[in-house]
């Protein structure tokens, strides 16, 4: 319990402090030039504005601005740019476990309880670095005013996915073996951890391709 209670403090001093670069940015980014308005008068009768805006955004996180860090702030904002290398495994992982669980509900075979253990498990060890590079990656970008409230719910999302992960992971271990409502606590926080993470990663894809990116 100790060792959750210091993770708890641990996660939420680094959403705090997570916030200090962002601030230190604000008054440029209210600076920055809003994306072109797009002249859709001319267009044939099957495109989408939407669409149009949706490309404008695009350029617009395609050109966002890196920030020169020195010292420590550099040498974390560099580490960050693994963000992408470690992300995927937490959402693979989650949902993974997730389905196993279903399905040991569903069939109560201990194939699928086993194997929703152990990618808890794993889950709860990648999500937290996956997390904290995350934050490291976003105090060295600012990607405009257009898409600075995705990046922050991105990295909110990020940041309960990655704790809500290892809450369950303890669960696993400690009341959810002992009686059934242990057991439905486990569940529910697993799928929240899931809900989380699919949520920070479809944010951090609108950051990338824009918001409309699954679109046709």
């Amino acid at each position: 319990m100790r060792r959750f209670l210091v993770f708890v403090a641990w996660m939420g001093c680094l959403a705090i402090l997570s916030e200090q670069p962002a601030m230190a940015h604000a008054k440029k980014m209210d600076t920055e030039p809003l994306p072109p308005v797009i002249d859709t008068s001319g267009q044939a009768p099957g495109d989408s504005p939407a669409v149009a805006v949706a490309e404008a955004v695009v350029a617009e996180a395609e050109h966002h601005v890196e920030h020169e860090l020195t010292g420590l702030e550099g040498v974390l904002a560099w580490f960050g740019r693994f963000h992408p290398l470690l992300v995927h495994f937490p959402i693979a992982l989650l949902t993974a476990s997730l389905i196993a669980e279903l399905l040991f509900l569903r069939s109560a075979r201990p194939l699928f309880d086993d194997a929703g253990r152990f990618l808890t498990h794993l889950a709860s060890i990648a999500s937290p670095p996956a997390a904290l590079l995350g934050i490291f990656f976003s105090w060295s970008v600012d990607y405009g005013v257009e898409l600075a409230q995705y990046l922050w719910a991105h990295r909110l999302f990020g940041i309960l996915a990655a704790l809500l992960c290892v809450i369950a992971s303890i669960l696993r271990e400690t009341i959810a073996l002992k009686h059934a409502e242990g057991r439905a606590l486990y569940r529910l926080s697993l799928a929240a951890a899931t809900i989380c993470v699919l949520l920070a990663g479809y944010l951090g894809a609108c950051l990338t391709w824009g918001p409309a990116h699954l679109m046709p």
